[in-house]
This record gives C-alpha cells, structure tokens and sequence, in this order.
C-alpha cells in the first residue's frame, strides 16, 4: 500500500506500521480500487469485511420506497472506517456504500472475529479491541445526537450541543462544517445560519468559523 495513512487511524491504535502490515497480510486484507458510481456494497448484501477508507470518497446512503438516495454519512479522511456494525448483526446491510470519486478501499476479511488460529494472535485482539472502542465511541456518539434532537426547536438542540461541547472556558470547537452541522441537526443550512446569528445578536455567543464561544451560559441553560 503506497498511502500509508489509513494504517494509522483508530483500528490500529497501539501496533506500529509494521505490525500492523503484518497483520493485515496475515488476514488476507487487500486494497482494492473503485471507480466513481461504483458501489462498495449494496443493500441485502452480506457484511463479509471490514472497510477502511485509503483516499477517496465514499456516501453511506439508503433507498426509500421511492426510489429516492437519501444520504446519512460521508467519509473522505484516510483511516476511516465503514459498514463495522454489520460484522456482528446477523442480517444483511440495509444502506449501500456508492463511491463518488475514484477511491481506494482497504477490505479486511471478518474471518478474524471467529478464527484465532492465526500466527498474529496478539496483534488480532488489539485489531479487535480497538474495532471494539470505535464502536462504543460511536454509539456515544449517536446517543448525543439523539439527546440533542429530542431537544425541542433549532435553537434548543443547539443549545443542548453547545454547553454539551464546551471546554472549561466556553469554547466549543465543532468537527463540522456549517454545511455538516446543518445536516447534523436535520436543518437547512441557511435556516442554522440565520439562528447562529440571531443567538450572537443576542449576546449568547460569538461564532468564528468552526469555533463558537459561549458568552452568557446561564441565558442558554434556560432554553433547556
């Protein structure tokens, strides 16, 4: 693998680079190419890998009855991982992954869950450890953005996401862009930006690109 910088995300936390191609070689893990439009899986298919974004773009998406795409996550960073949750359900996925630009597409074999005959024991259950704390980390995740939602209007569930977010000085540092905190929260964009800057009109806060800093945090504790 040229691109080295999926080898370094959170599935291989705690092994070195070569550990970790090792293992990987071990498991009969293979990069493989994908072209736009292509899709990784599809909906009914079977989990059969573990899917590790080497460089590209991929959209987890899902068909309504319709007939329409309808978009739940986009993954574009090096190291991120896909589709872990159906390793451990018994049923078939239910989104499909399209590629959207051209991407490399690191696909680990599930056969390390049951089969411990492997020359990489060790390595194997930190694999399997961390593949463990990325999915607690992201059911976290998921549970605070249903905290969030169940928050009542706009203002309220970003409320309820800023004083969650803050640091000890009222600094919140979003992962987002506007455009992903918009779909985060299920909102238009320019709806979210509007709210923003009646909240800084307001003297509630002040928003400098990806940092909003809270200035009156009794005021938005009372919109909970």
């Amino acid at each position: 693998m040229r691109d080295k910088g999926a080898l370094q995300g959170k599935l291989f936390r705690g092994m070195s680079l070569a550990e970790t191609e090792q293992l990987l070689e071990s498991l009969g893990a293979r990069v493989v190419r994908y072209k736009k439009g292509m899709l990784v899986f599809q909906e009914e298919d079977t989990a059969a890998n573990l899917y590790v974004l080497v460089r590209g773009k991929v959209a987890i998406g899902k068909n309504s009855y319709l007939g329409k795409q309808m978009m739940a996550a986009i993954f574009t960073e090096p190291g991120e991982m896909f589709g872990e949750v159906y390793a451990f359900l018994d049923k078939p996925f239910e989104y499909f992954a399209l590629v959207e630009q051209e991407s490399e597409i690191l696909e680990v074999p599930l056969t390390f869950l049951s089969d411990s005959r492997h020359e990489c024991t060790v390595l194997q259950n930190i694999l399997l450890h961390n593949l463990l704390n990325i999915l607690a980390e992201k059911a976290y995740f998921l549970n605070r953005k249903l905290q969030v939602m169940a928050s009542g209007n706009l203002r309220q569930k970003l409320v309820k996401l800023l004083l969650d977010s803050a640091d000890q000085r009222g600094v919140v540092r979003l992962a987002f862009s506007r455009q992903g905190l918009a779909e985060y929260l299920s909102v238009a964009r320019p709806s979210l930006s509007r709210e923003l800057m009646s909240m800084q009109k307001e003297g509630l806060i002040v928003v400098s690109g990806k940092q909003i800093v809270i200035q009156n945090q009794e005021r938005l504790e009372n919109y909970l």
